[in-house]
């Protein structure tokens, strides 16, 4: 269901994932592919309870924008591996 979802993803929009934990329960390689893929797509990933920067990165140019683009992937890779940990020790 949801690689089909990911396939029929078009650019500009949304995933909308309830929790980090609904991805997090793939190992963390597994689970940076998904984003990958979601990316690839022209989407993008957002997850409640995570800073998304997304917009303003967007609306930025030059060292800022990359900047924030790298402080996003960075945000969103702590969450996946914290949450990964969590899963794991449970």
């Amino acid at each position: 269901e949801l690689l089909r979802m990911i396939e029929d993803l078009q650019p500009g929009e949304v995933v909308i994932a309830e929790k980090i934990d609904r991805i997090s329960r793939l190992p963390l390689v597994e689970a940076e592919r998904l984003v990958d893929a979601i990316k690839a797509k022209g989407a993008r990933l957002a997850v409640p309870g995570i800073v998304d920067l997304s917009e303003l990165a967007e609306a930025s140019s030059g060292v800022a924008k990359v900047v924030l683009q790298g402080v996003q992937d960075m945000l969103l890779r702590v969450a996946l591996q914290i949450a990964r940990d969590d899963f794991e020790d449970r």
